[in-house]
Formats: C-alpha cells, structure tokens, sequence
C-alpha cells in the first residue's frame, strides 16, 4: 500500500464493550490482531507502536504489553495499547483502551479502514462484515461503528463549532477561525446540524456511522 496508514487514516472500525464483563485478555487480543492480518494480507501485528518495538507474539508477552499500559496510565503516563505490521510503515494497526465514560468504565478496540484503489479486495461487504462478526464475537461487543473523521470534520457538528466558537470570540479573534470547509459545488452544509457527544448518551447510541 502506497503512504503510511497512519498519516492516510480516515476511517476505522470501533469495537465497544462494557468494562461489568470480564477485562480483556492477550489471547482474545492475539485472535483479532490474527484475524486482522489475515484479511489484510499482512505479517503478524508483532510490533508495539509508541515506541516501535519488536514483541513476541505470544500470550505472556502481550499480557505483560497490556499490564506495562495499565501500570503506565496510573501514574499519570499516557499510554495506549496498540500492535502493527510494521514498525515504520504499517498496512495493519490494532489498538485498545480502556476509558471512563458517563461514570461508566468502557473497552474500546479499534483499527483503521484502508479503502483503497489498491486494495480493491477490502470492498467486498461479505468478507469485511465477516470479519467485523467474528472480531465481535470474540470480545462479546456491546456494539460497533465506522468514526469517520472526514464527515466528522466537514459536516453538521463541525458547523455548529464554527458558529459556537464565533458566537464567543471578539471581533479581532473571529478573523482567524475558518468555517467548515464543504466539497466541491456545495454552497450549504445540506446536512442536519449534528448533535454533539455530549448532548446524547453514547454507550447507547455510537458517535459515528452506523
């Protein structure tokens, strides 16, 4: 694949599921980074990201992985959970967290979606909902959705930014914030304006596309 996947990102697949249910294991972990590759057509996700390292695809070492980020995050180092093909230019990339939302503790586990021309084969609907079936399966997932940062970006919710932030600024400030951008030949959003996070309960209804 043509770029690094992590510059070129768009979208990515999201898996939730609810922290009441038992925490996630390294081997649970180990069968989607599996089932990831496999229908990606790539090495074995045996790479730490930051920093890239190179790890034993095994058991204990991914639970020490997973035990090294939960150690690191209680005191107060940021740190996340994520596996690649590769150390520099990966095709495949597979990350978790752990987070509290609305006082609830909550699993996500997430990758990105590479539609491209050169990978015509991820197109196929059959095979893509095959694996997201199996990948929820495994975990038990409340539920799943496609975060698209483009229609995130461009449409509904970033208006109602644009117009929160001038509402806001003073008249020297408001010069430096740019509207939304929409496509070519689009004069007005035609989109509604879309709620923010904060004004729905997202462990009943996903932030993205479904």
């Amino acid at each position: 694949m043509a770029g690094s996947l992590i510059d070129s990102m768009k979208q990515e697949f999201v898996v939730r599921r609810m922290m009441s249910k038992d925490r996630l294991c390294a081997g649970s972990i180990m069968k989607i980074a599996q089932i990831l590759s496999n229908w990606l057509t790539t090495s074995s996700l045996c790479y730490t990201v930051f920093p890239a390292n190179l790890i034993d695809f095994t058991e204990s070492k991914i639970s020490q992985y997973l035990e090294q980020v939960e150690s690191s995050n209680q005191f107060g180092k940021f740190e996340f959970f994520s596996l690649s093909d590769h150390p520099i230019r990966p095709e495949a990339l597979l990350s978790y967290t752990e987070t509290i939302i609305n006082e609830r503790y909550v699993q996500d586990l997430y990758f990105p979606l590479t539609w491209s021309s050169d990978r015509g084969d991820l197109l196929e609907i059959d095979s893509f909902l095959e694996v997201i079936l199996d990948i929820c399966n495994i975990i038990n997932a409340d539920f799943g959705w496609i975060r698209d940062y483009k229609i995130s970006r461009l449409f509904g919710r970033s208006l109602r930014e644009y117009n929160y932030e001038i509402s806001r600024a003073s008249a020297e400030e408001r010069e430096y914030i740019s509207p939304p951008c929409l496509s070519l030949g689009i004069e007005e959003d035609p989109l509604p304006e879309l709620l923010f996070s904060s004004e729905f309960d997202i462990l009943q209804v996903s932030d993205g596309v479904w």
